[in-house]
């Protein structure tokens, strides 16, 4: 199975940081600074809870870690597609 796509993964994230963050879904793009927007590690766990949801698993630590470090939305999808490919990876034992 192929990586996500991190324009598929920036539009999905958008709305959903936009709601935890209780701004207006035009004011966030990929280039959107998460800390401008007030995306704090509060609000980001109730994100990743949705990917996970989403995605049918559980992050772990280290991954959490590396998504809080994220400076905008963009990397913040770069580094969730990564997360999910090691994952689907992992799961075909490859």
């Amino acid at each position: 199975m192929a990586p996500p796509r991190i324009d598929v993964l920036v539009a999905w994230l958008c709305p959903a940081i936009a709601r935890a963050c209780h701004v207006d879904p035009a004011d966030v793009t990929g280039e959107s600074r998460v800390a401008e927007l007030g995306l704090d590690s509060l609000s980001l766990v109730s994100v990743l809870t949705q990917i996970e949801a989403e995605h049918g698993f559980e992050l772990a630590s280290d991954e959490t870690l590396a998504l809080l470090e994220a400076a905008d939305v963009r990397t913040l999808a770069g580094t969730l597609a990564a997360i999910i490919d090691a994952r689907r990876r992992a799961d075909d034992g490859r």
